[in-house]
């Protein structure tokens, strides 16, 4: 594995995986400087290529995307998450729909909150069942959904074990090829090219 590629996939591990850490190692337990951190990150952080004009279209093709995390901490107020609040700094939040985590589901529209996904998991596919079920009562079935991700493990195995369709999104993190995955796409562009096709 390359250098670029090595350092980008350990920053996230340790973002993802260690936070508190980071609050010890890195803010030598400065609670003032870690809020800061918070706070500035999601302004920081950087779209995907290609993931505001893929918005636009998708929503234009009446489609609504949610986003799906393995999210750490409990499921609070919009805004008080890593992901809600780059979704609010970088003004894309009203392109999704809900918010799905093993903490619960969030209508990212009004913030209320469903306890359904409580206790699920990407990575053991119990979180993708409790979607497809939903799915089913709305007349979709699993083949009709992509899952687009960059993690093998949560978002592309599982996800295609219960027959999604699967993208894996190598521009932040390329974990290498997966049999699993449908198609690779290295931009939202190209995500974007291959749902044309689809």
């Amino acid at each position: 594995m390359c250098g670029g590629t090595f350092f980008r996939a350990s920053y996230s591990l340790v973002k993802e995986k260690h936070r508190e850490e980071i609050l010890t190692f890195v803010f030598d337990h400065d609670r003032e400087a870690y809020e800061l951190f918070g706070q500035k990150e999601p302004e920081l952080l950087s779209m995907a290529p290609g993931l505001r004009e893929f918005l636009i279209w998708i929503n234009a093709e009446g489609i609504r995307p949610s986003v799906v995390s393995e999210l750490k901490k409990t499921l609070g107020p919009v805004g008080t998450d890593m992901i809600t609040k780059f979704l609010i700094a970088k003004g894309i939040i009203g392109s999704f729909q809900y918010f799905i985590t093993p903490h619960g589901k969030m209508d990212l529209a009004t913030g209320e909150q469903f306890e359904n996904y409580r206790g699920t998991s990407k990575e053991s596919g119990t979180l993708y069942d409790e979607i497809l079920k939903e799915l089913r009562t709305q007349g979709i079935q699993p083949q009709e959904c992509v899952m687009i991700g960059d993690k093998r493990i949560t978002d592309i195995i599982p996800a295609k074990r219960r027959g999604l369709i699967t993208i894996q999104y190598t521009g932040h993190i390329d974990e290498g090829p997966c049999d699993e995955s449908d198609y690779v796409a290295e931009s939202f562009f190209k995500v974007k090219e291959i749902l044309e096709r689809l």
